[in-house]
């Protein structure tokens, strides 16, 4: 979502509910804009058009952040994301394994061999991730770990229910939250450290 689509879901705001609003001031707007823009700049436009029109339907008050992300869980559908993002860890592996044997994707001006270690392959492959999807795979790291694990069946509920839950909140702050956290690998790496250390 633009900062231009979100200035007009604002102005928008403010028309339908101008008896109970007052004018904001020239910062103030720009402050509303900063603020939505965060929240959901990584939605589509449309998606969230959708939702602060259904709020609109049950809202007295002008609608807010909180309003919109409520609509959301009703306008998203957080199996189709999984399937997406089924579908791109499953493309990862190939991209993966470029990783040992670079895969040549063109040729130079001076009709030399250009080479990819799938890394910018990889980071593509997860900026056209949704919101849900980024915010459950944390990084490109975390979309190349669900590319080599050989069932995700677990990890399809527990995206399921992190979405939901995402949904309801803000998506970028629980990515943040996650992305500071250790991975499962590290976390396994620790608890195998924790037990030689305790052997010897």
């Amino acid at each position: 979502m633009t900062r231009e689509d979100v200035a007009k879901l604002i102005r928008m705001n403010f028309v339908l509910y101008k008896l109970g609003s007052k004018p904001l001031t020239d910062e103030e707007m720009q402050t509303t804009i900063d603020v939505w823009a965060y929240q959901f700049g990584d939605y589509d436009g449309d998606t969230v058009k959708r939702a602060f029109l259904a709020a609109n339907r049950v809202c007295v008050y002008p609608v807010t952040v909180a309003d919109i992300f409520k609509q959301l869980s009703q306008c998203l559908d957080p199996s189709a994301e999984w399937e997406a993002l089924a579908v791109a860890a499953r493309k990862a592996q190939t991209f993966l394994s470029w990783r040992k044997f670079p895969m040549v994707t063109g040729i130079d001006e001076k009709g030399g061999l250009l080479r990819s270690d799938g890394q910018k392959e990889l980071k593509a492959l997860y900026d056209q991730l949704t919101p849900a999807a980024k915010s459950y795979a944390g990084s490109v790291g975390g979309l190349a770990e669900l590319a080599e694990m050989p069932d995700l069946t677990y990890r399809r509920a527990e995206f399921l229910k992190q979405a939901q839950a995402d949904i309801t909140t803000a998506p970028r702050e629980a990515a943040r939250l996650r992305a500071s956290e250790p991975t499962r690998k590290e976390l396994g790496k620790e608890n195998q450290e924790v037990q030689t250390d305790g052997k010897t």
